[in-house]
């Protein structure tokens, strides 16, 4: 009975290292998922920042375009006033001389 006694104190023991083997791992394992996690969230928080300044860049530029578009069209017109004017200059100075 005394070696049942030995094996089973033995069986126990083993069981109880097995059991805290299986702990360790388990507790590195979420300390490494805990780390990933916050890697992550650091990751994603970086992304959102990023992406925030991106849109903020992309609202300046195409309000900048569109001032730009508003410029071009004013002196768009003001070619074409000018442009007109000159043919008109152009076509009296013609008559003038021809006469």
């Amino acid at each position: 009975m005394n070696e049942e006694v030995l094996a089973t104190d033995r069986l126990e023991r083993s069981a109880g290292r097995l059991e805290q083997a299986i702990a360790d791992r388990i507790s590195a394992v979420e300390k490494s998922a805990a780390k990933r996690v916050e890697s992550l969230e650091s990751e994603v928080n970086s992304l959102k920042s990023r992406l925030n300044s991106l849109q903020a860049e992309k609202n300046a530029l195409a309000t900048a375009l569109e001032d730009a578009q508003v410029e071009y069209r004013v002196l768009e017109n003001v070619t074409d006033t000018v442009r007109d004017r000159l043919d008109e200059t152009i076509g009296r100075l013609r008559e003038a001389l021809s006469a």
